[in-house]
């Protein structure tokens, strides 16, 4: 799994510098140009520590969410962030049953961005798996806390709701944020090269200290649906609305929808900074749209083909327009 070395990262919960055993994970092409990278399923169990999209959810036994339809979730190596803003990932980790861990989040520089966390409790229901609820947990993070319920002795995958934001006035340039686990006296880190872009977003609205309050929050059944939504309404909508505009009409409240208002005023920004017919092309071109009347009277989403990630590797590609940090 790759040497000992001590950690220059410094560590959310930890009062000391930790040793950490990092696994090295191939990227294609340079690092400062990856953003996302495609994992084959059978390559998942060797890291017990991953970050992926907020759209990918997982069962206790480590499955993803059968209606959710993603055949390959998106790993997140080096994601673009929006400064001002908070940014959702999904932490998972895959332990053995009965195994306890810890969980930490490193950051470098020290402090650099305001980070929280969210453990997900995952139910089955008659219609299927659904996450019922999300609760604010203290870092390091110790498994042992869990109620009994929800220590079930066959159970090997847990996963936590992570909310990323970057000050507004950050300096565009590369930072380090890594999710890292103490499993039976081993560190295993996931490694995040996090891009802040040049991008400056309207934060008018936006929280600044927290979320959505977790006791008032309800997750969203379909994990793609305010983003489905808020497409749908700047495309068919009034043409010389903003993407926030259209963002106005998503309901409920929650941290879905709050991702979906961060990409909205992020699209507004980019269409600042270069042009809203930029946009738009970058989005009727991904959503292969020929007819746009067509399509607004049927609005039609690549769900066959990226499940409910679509709207990652979207913004992924959108985000692009904003430039490359590291040039």
């Amino acid at each position: 799994m790759g040497e000992m070395t001590s950690s220059p990262f410094h560590l959310a919960g930890a009062a000391t510098p930790l040793f950490v055993q990092r696994t090295r994970m191939a990227v294609a092409g340079s690092a400062g140009i990856a953003l996302l990278v495609l994992v084959f399923t059978c390559m998942l169990p060797a890291q017990p520590v991953r970050a992926m999209t907020e759209f990918a959810r997982f069962t206790p036994a480590g499955e993803l969410f059968p209606q959710d339809g993603i055949r390959q979730p998106v790993e997140v190596l080096s994601p673009p962030l929006v400064r001002g803003a908070w940014n959702a990932f999904r932490v998972v980790v895959d332990v053995e049953p009965g195994q306890q861990f810890r969980l930490y989040i490193g950051q470098n520089p020290n402090n650099a961005m305001r980070v929280r966390v969210l453990r997900e409790v995952v139910e089955e229901h008659a219609e299927g798996w659904r996450i019922a609820r999300r609760e604010l947990v203290l870092l390091p993070f110790r498994s042992e806390s869990l109620p009994a319920v929800e220590r079930s002795p066959g159970r090997t995958t847990y996963t936590f709701w992570m909310e990323v934001q970057p000050p507004r006035n950050y300096p565009t340039r590369r930072l380090k944020l890594e999710p890292q686990v103490l499993v039976d006296n081993q560190w295993f880190v996931y490694p995040m090269e996090i891009r802040v872009l040049d991008l400056d977003i309207d934060i008018r609205g936006l929280p600044t200290r927290a979320l959505t309050d977790v006791r008032n929050e309800t997750p969203a059944a379909v994990p793609d649906a305010a983003h489905a939504k808020l497409l749908e309404e700047a495309l068919c909508g009034d043409p010389g609305a903003r993407y926030l505009d259209a963002a106005a009409v998503l309901q409920p409240s929650g941290r879905e929808r709050e991702s979906a208002s961060v990409f909205a005023r992020a699209m507004d920004a980019l269409a600042t900074q270069h042009s809203r017919d930029d946009v738009e092309q970058g989005i009727v071109g991904f959503l292969n749209i020929s007819d746009r009347g067509a399509w607004c009277k049927q609005p039609s989403f690549p769900r066959d083909r990226l499940g409910t990630e679509w709207p990652a590797v979207l913004r992924n590609r959108l985000l692009q327009l904003a430039g490359d940090p590291y040039d």
